[in-house]
């Protein structure tokens, strides 16, 4: 009697499963789980990009550094270190569009070629032919240079002026002025202006050195107004000395304005008078040319001492024998003639304008 139960029970056993496969069989898939975007990081922050910095908030970015064009100026007096390494001096860039002057210290040089973006040690009595200052690209600059400068920006210390550019990196020499953002410039020569009736001029003579020059616009819009070494003014009196400039200088007009400036001139006529207040003068429509036009645009010859150049420049326009050279003095009155250092120094000169030295009778 055990057999038919041990039957049922497999029979039953083997329905269990069967019902088991029949429910596997009958179950549903699996439903996937959505995926997720993979996570991402919050997006930074825009950094503003520093604004650069100009004339009119120079003095507001105290501790940034600041590139800033202008006219370099050696101030009729100087401050400067001792014993530091290196000693500094503090001179002047001026801007001509807005008027505004910003002290420079400028590190001095320990070496005899100069360091670039260093300034020359200057002498005890010193001009401005001793201001030198060697640029970033090896030429030199100096008193009515078109300059940038960069440097750090600090309160002024010890003057009126409300911050200096110290710390002086970089120097460069510049060809012309840029002009502010958003201001429109006409840039032209001084005889430019005068030829085409745009400014009115009044010079006046101030000794072997100096010309007085006061310009007013005649138009409506504003101008660069440059005078380049060479440019020559014609005394109204025939007795009268004409001068021409061996420095540059650069000056910016707006409409309604007057300007004065104070050029730095030879004279060019040896035999007759020198110029005084009461001589007046006009600017010429031609340059310089020649060899005088090749003396004055050597880079070196505005750093030659000033009886050097005055020397130089009359053996050019009058050609005198040895000693029949007019005296002057260090400072440009009455004096000696040219000593034998003197005419080695400008026959020196002529070699590097490729001025040919025995053409001249100073020479022979």
């Amino acid at each position: 009697m055990k057999y038919p139960v041990i039957v049922f029970g497999l029979a039953l056993l083997a329905l269990l499963c069967a019902g088991c496969a029949a429910a596997a069989t009958a179950r549903p898939a699996e439903t996937a789980l959505p995926t997720l975007p993979p996570a991402t990081a919050t997006p930074p922050l825009p950094t503003a990009t520093p604004q650069p910095i100009t004339w009119s908030d120079v003095c507001s970015r105290t501790g940034e550094r600041a590139e800033l064009q202008g006219v370099l100026h050696l101030p009729d007096r100087l401050s400067c270190t001792v014993g530091n390494l290196p000693d500094s001096c503090t001179v002047e860039l001026y801007d001509p569009f807005s008027a505004q002057t910003l002290e420079i210290n400028l590190y001095i040089s320990t070496v005899p070629t100069l360091t670039p973006n260093q300034m020359a040690e200057l002498p005890a009595t010193y001009g401005h032919s001793d201001f030198k200052v060697k640029s970033a690209a090896g030429d030199l600059v100096g008193h009515g240079s078109l300059v940038s400068v960069n440097g750090k920006v600090e309160k002024a210390a010890w003057t009126q002026m409300r911050c200096q550019l110290s710390d002086v990196q970089q120097v460069t020499a510049l060809r012309q002025l840029a002009p502010p953002p958003g201001e429109s410039m006409k840039q032209s020569t001084l005889a430019e202006v005068i030829s085409r009736g745009e400014v009115d001029a009044s010079i006046q003579g101030n000794g072997l050195e100096k010309l007085e020059v006061s310009l007013k616009l005649k138009v409506d819009f504003s101008l660069e107004v440059s005078v380049e070494p060479g440019t020559i003014f014609e005394a109204l009196s025939g007795g009268v000395q004409n001068m021409v400039v061996r420095r540059p200088a650069v000056v910016v007009l707006r409409p309604g304005t007057q300007v004065s400036l104070e050029l730095e001139v030879s004279c060019a006529n040896m035999q007759k008078k020198e110029p005084h207040v009461n001589d007046s003068f006009k600017v010429a429509q031609s340059p310089a040319a020649g060899d005088l036009q090749k003396l004055l645009a050597l880079p070196g010859f505005a750093f030659a001492p000033l009886r050097v150049q005055q020397f130089a420049i009359w053996t050019l326009t009058d050609n005198p024998v040895r000693d029949a050279y007019v005296g002057i003095s260090a400072t440009g009155g009455f004096g000696a003639g040219p000593t034998a250092e003197e005419l080695s120094a400008i026959k020196v000169l002529f070699g590097q304008a490729g001025i040919d030295p025995p053409k001249y009778n100073g020479f022979r």
